[in-house]
């Protein structure tokens, strides 16, 4: 059974989690906010977000590489162009990842007031960004979904699990240790079959160390299994015991 040293670091751990959630919410705000400051780090980068430019048909001048760019190492080029816009001549230059016009080309730029020059209008800078802030906030979310969730579910099924009395013991090997995950070769009685399966550590303690749900103890070698109680889920929970090393488990036996 969860000694009440265990059962108190289990609670404690399960209240945690709206600082854990409160943590994903900022990183997510974070997120949502990096590519905007960055964009807006451009000169001229706000005012045409705000469609204070004006799109022009410009002439290219001249196309030179200007460094590399993109996870593929692609060539960056610095475009040269010339406008006329109400009568008054123009020159700028932007910089175009690959896909570079040839010289004497004819493309499509917006111009700023200060005559800074875009390759993409208003509308398709907006929708870019909006889509890369949206994509690094479901990332953060899963990442976080994924921290939080599944060990807080581990937590709460050893819980309802531990306070109940644990089967009889039965030897099993601990193949291998690590801090997140490990293997134990299962004997035939809990999974139908002699086989390796993974386990996920809940909560450890020992050799004079208090109980914890956080730094784990490595641990390899023979060890006593005390399952918990089957109560139709598909996970278990269970005790590793050798002589003062404790470790509550969940896994899938089958």
């Amino acid at each position: 059974m969860l000694l009440p040293d265990e059962a108190t670091e289990l609670r404690r751990a399960e209240a945690r989690n709206p600082r854990r959630w409160l943590i994903v919410v900022l990183l997510s705000l974070v997120a949502a906010v990096v590519p905007v400051v960055v964009t807006l780090s451009t000169d001229g980068s706000l005012s045409h977000l705000l469609g204070r430019t004006e799109a022009v048909s410009a002439t290219v001048d001249s196309v030179r590489a200007a460094g590399t760019c993109g996870r593929d190492d692609n060539t960056e080029y610095r475009v040269q162009v010339r406008w006329t816009l109400d009568g008054n001549p123009g020159r700028g230059d932007y910089l175009r990842c690959r896909n570079a016009p040839k010289e004497a080309a004819s493309v499509e730029v917006w111009v700023g007031p200060d005559g800074q020059v875009h390759p993409d209008s208003p509308t398709t800078t907006l929708v870019g960004l909006t889509f890369l802030a949206f994509v690094l906030v479901v990332l953060v979310w899963s990442l976080g979904v994924r921290t939080i969730v599944p060990p807080s579910r581990r937590r709460r099924r050893l819980l309802a699990a531990g306070s109940r009395q644990l089967a009889q013991p039965v030897p099993v090997e601990l193949l291998v240790g690590k801090k997140l995950r490990m293997r134990i070769a299962v004997p035939a009685q809990i999974s139908g079959q002699e086989r390796a399966v993974t386990v996920n550590p809940v909560l450890c303690a020992g050799d004079g160390s208090p109980p914890t749900t956080r730094l784990r103890p490595t641990m390899i070698g023979s060890y006593w299994l005390y399952l918990a109680p089957d109560n139709g889920s598909r996970r278990r929970s269970g005790l590793l015991v050798r002589g003062q090393r404790r470790c509550w488990i969940d896994f899938t036996p089958r």
